[in-house]
């Protein structure tokens, strides 16, 4: 389980901590679609979940993978770009359980410049194994539709999250991915994680 990361890039060099916060509350017998939850539901509750497989997809070196690094890359304009995936199995989601909100939490640690750059997360339709996976390959025998996973939609969703912010060490950046995990959970949507891409602008471009 890795919680710490390192982004490298035009950004400049960041040490963030990174998870999944998990809301969730009771709605009553149910039929298992997923509603949004008032303050008020019963027996709602937080969990942490931690990125269970994680590597960087890294144009500068499209033949190298990345499973076992301790650190994880992130440049802007498509320079490289972390995955990440969820094990969300363990919260025996059940039909009278409902997610109240998703977030995925970053917390920028330190940085070797000033920041200026829009961190946003994309939903990945095709699955990858973090051990093998390349710029150029999902996995050994599968390449990507594009390089570094950015072919739509076969390898990832045309939109992401809303943009965050990325401006300073010190501070938490919060995605809201709630709409993703409640379809990874009903089972509407292949939980195939997550990649993270940055858009520098300005100077710090």
């Amino acid at each position: 389980m890795r919680s710490r990361m390192r982004l490298l890039g035009a950004i400049g060099l960041v040490v963030i901590v990174a998870l999944l916060m998990i809301g969730m509350g009771a709605v009553g017998a149910g039929n298992g679609d997923d509603v949004a939850l008032s303050p008020g539901d019963l027996e709602f509750e937080t969990v942490q979940v931690h990125a269970c497989e994680d590597t960087t997809l890294n144009s500068w070196y499209p033949q190298n993978n990345y499973g076992s690094s301790t650190t994880l890359t992130l440049r802007s304009q498509n320079g490289s770009s972390p995955i990440l995936k969820f094990d969300l199995a363990s919260l025996l989601y059940p039909q009278d359980m409902a997610v109240a909100s998703a977030r995925l939490k970053i917390y920028v640690q330190s940085s070797s410049n000033a920041l200026q750059a829009w961190v946003s997360a994309y939903a990945v339709n095709r699955p990858w194994v973090a051990n093998e996976a390349t710029w150029y390959r999902a996995n050994s025998l599968t390449v990507w539709d594009e390089y570094g996973c950015n072919g739509v939609p076969v390898d990832r969703a045309e939109t992401g999250t809303s943009e965050v912010y990325l401006s300073e060490s010190g501070t938490w950046l919060t995605l809201d991915i709630t709409d993703l995990v409640r379809r990874w959970l009903l089972g509407t949507l292949d939980n195939n994680g997550l990649l993270l891409k940055a858009t520098a602008r300005g100077s710090g471009g």
